[in-house]
């Protein structure tokens, strides 16, 4: 089964920037996966059995490197376009 999963990260530490960035480079290193990257979230879609193993991969990475952060996810059955864009409504 397809899914989409959106995935935000809160670091609860004043150097927040580098650790999103951290996460990020690891999460995006995995090819398998369609992705889209904002201000607020990352949207991912994929297998649901090998998608959501990668993402607790990644979680488990960064809270053994010591980081302390909350994270938040949304999941959606299917493959939701990650491009898509409201148009003007009439």
């Amino acid at each position: 089964m397809t899914i989409t999963l959106e995935i935000t990260m809160y670091p609860l530490h004043e150097d927040y920037k580098s650790q999103v960035k951290d996460f990020l480079k690891v999460l995006l290193s995995n090819d398998e996966f369609n992705y889209k990257t904002n201000a607020m979230s990352t949207q991912a879609t994929g297998e649901i059995e090998s998608l959501m193993d990668w993402v607790q991969e990644c979680i488990a990475e960064t809270y053994e490197e010591g980081v302390k952060a909350a994270f938040i996810q949304k999941i959606l059955p299917g493959e939701l376009d990650l491009d898509y864009q409201l148009k003007d409504a009439d």
